[in-house]
């Protein structure tokens, strides 16, 4: 089949009404001085931030009073040991390729410059690593036209067995192709890498992984995880004048907010207040949304898996995008959209909900570090409504181009790679990932105080799907969601019957790929 030919991706369409939210800061070299006055600086405001109680904190949570993340604030004489090897490597480079368009902020290197509590705790974290084992962390910059051009030109390098990265980074979504390629050594049977630890994301990862095998995995080397994983905000402010705040917080805390009541609380606030005849995007509206990404995450918080890996048996993971609950939740999702009294789709939702014009939105947590930080009201981070009360958990995905890691079959040193990832991933729990989350998006970005309740139970449903990583192989199966829903004429039932054979025809040969990939 064409797809398992040698760089099948390049075939591959760039997916449509993608939107993409990132930055970078190139690393610079500064002296051993300003590396010492920046680690005080970062162990400064990590000590403040922890002297603040934090409310909740699920488990799970990163770096959160009651969670997994390691006390930052401990003596050395309680401290536990340092847990991994330590080598000398005199020098050498550790080169992970990174994206190079100019207007993106990588969260894998930082030059600790700018006084931002997270950039500082980055570049800490970076200079620890590579102090400790005598590396230079160095970014290589990826060259490449479309969504799926830095993933070209990585496996163009691999396949030539041009030792040129250490550790490749990917969009999620144009991963796939590097492992049908066999670009990538497996996680799984790397020395130092222990996948159970509590710094990589093993919610994430276990979706990822069949047999046994692992080629792309996620860790706390970065936050994209944190910054682009979707939400429901809530105006705060228009939720008191609309008597509904104490409602909704009873709902999410009860296991009430499912998207039938979400419904039914929209549905009673409109008011037109620009004039204009009709209903137009300047008017004031209980939701205000976006058909694109943000629907996506329907699939997640609704529990509804697109590939299911969990006892498969010999297939080893099964196409599951079926059935009675897929037409179902999105009949529910047609009506908010297109059939509520209280809903508007066709503006700017962000700017819409920022200047007050709607009382619910969804948005990725990132619009809290960037357009809402102007906002005037109160607001407030809740997790997506349930798809109903039978649903024990609250649920969220990340949009599609989080970051995913691999060891290139190129690498000459896989134990260096390991470990010093391992290292990577460590230091960010420790360091990275309490600076950001507790001191950024918990008290900085804070508008009242059952945010962080609600972050916690946000952050705590994080999960994934083999579809989003191989969605290219797999006829973009994570946005059929969205485009049924865009269609507004719910036609599941007979769109799905029509790719079910040939997922299943592709599915099997991407498990084959797998099991007979690079092991090393």
């Amino acid at each position: 089949m064409s797809f398992l030919t040698p760089l099948f991706f390049r075939s591959v369409p760039v997916l449509p009404e993608r939107q993409c939210q990132k930055g970078m800061v190139i690393m610079k070299h500064r002296s051993i001085a300003i590396k010492v006055l920046v680690l005080l600086i970062v162990l400064s405001s990590l000590i403040s931030a922890a002297a603040c109680t934090a409310t909740g904190g699920g488990e799970g949570t990163k770096g959160t009073s009651g969670t997994v993340g390691t006390d930052v604030t401990s003596t050395p004489e309680t401290e536990p040991p340092y847990p991994l090897d330590i080598v000398d490597y005199k020098g050498k480079s550790f080169r992970v390729t990174l994206l190079s368009a100019s207007d993106e902020r990588e969260f894998f290197v930082a030059d600790g410059a700018n006084g931002d509590d997270v950039d500082v705790a980055l570049y800490t974290r970076n200079s620890i690593v590579e102090d400790r084992y005598k590396i230079k962390i160095e970014p290589v910059y990826i060259n490449g036209e479309g969504l799926f051009g830095h993933t070209n030109t990585i496996a163009d390098v691999i396949l030539s067995d041009n030792d040129a990265y250490d550790l490749v980074t990917s969009y999620a979504f144009a991963a796939g192709p590097l492992v049908m390629n066999s670009c990538l050594f497996d996680w799984k049977q790397q020395k130092h890498n222990d996948l159970e630890a509590s710094w990589w994301i093993k919610s994430i990862n276990d979706k990822f992984e069949i047999d046994g095998h692992l080629y792309t995995a996620v860790g706390d080397t970065n936050t994209y995880t944190l910054i682009y994983t979707y939400a429901m905000m809530f105006n705060r402010t228009a939720g008191d004048n609309e008597k509904i705040t104490s409602d909704v917080f009873a709902a999410v805390r009860d296991g009430s907010w499912t998207i039938d009541k979400f419904n039914t609380i929209v549905s009673n606030i409109y008011n037109d207040i620009d004039g204009e005849n009709g209903r137009t995007a300047g008017d004031y509206y209980g939701f205000q949304g976006e058909c694109l990404t943000n629907l996506d995450n329907y699939n997640f918080a609704f529990n509804i898996p697109m590939m299911d890996n969990r006892e498969a048996g010999e297939a080893g993971i099964r196409f599951v995008y079926d059935g009675e609950k897929l037409h179902d939740a999105i009949d529910k999702i047609i009506r908010l959209y297109w059939n509520n009294s209280g809903s508007f789709v066709e503006g700017d939702n962000v700017d819409a909900f920022v200047n007050g014009r709607s009382v619910f939105s969804t948005m990725l947590l990132n619009d809290c570090f960037s357009t809402m930080r102007n906002m005037r009201d109160d607001y407030t981070i809740l997790p997506y409504p349930k798809f109903n009360e039978d649903q024990k958990e609250y649920l969220t995905g990340m949009m599609d181009n989080y970051m995913v890691i691999g060891i290139p079959i190129s690498e000459r040193d896989t134990d260096f790679v390991s470990l010093v990832t391992e290292a990577l991933n460590y230091e960010a729990e420790r360091i990275l990932y309490p600076a950001y989350y507790d001191d950024a998006l918990q008290n900085k970005y804070r508008r009242d105080d059952e945010t962080i309740e609600m972050l916690n139970i946000l952050m705590n449903g994080r999960t994934a799907d083999f579809g989003t990583l191989f969605q290219s192989n797999l006829d973009n199966i994570s946005c059929w969601f969205r485009w049924i829903v865009a269609s507004k004429e719910n036609t599941s039932a007979s769109y799905v019957a029509e790719r079910k054979d040939y997922i299943e025809m592709l599915t099997a040969a991407i498990v084959t790929k797998y099991r007979e990939g690079a092991l090393g």
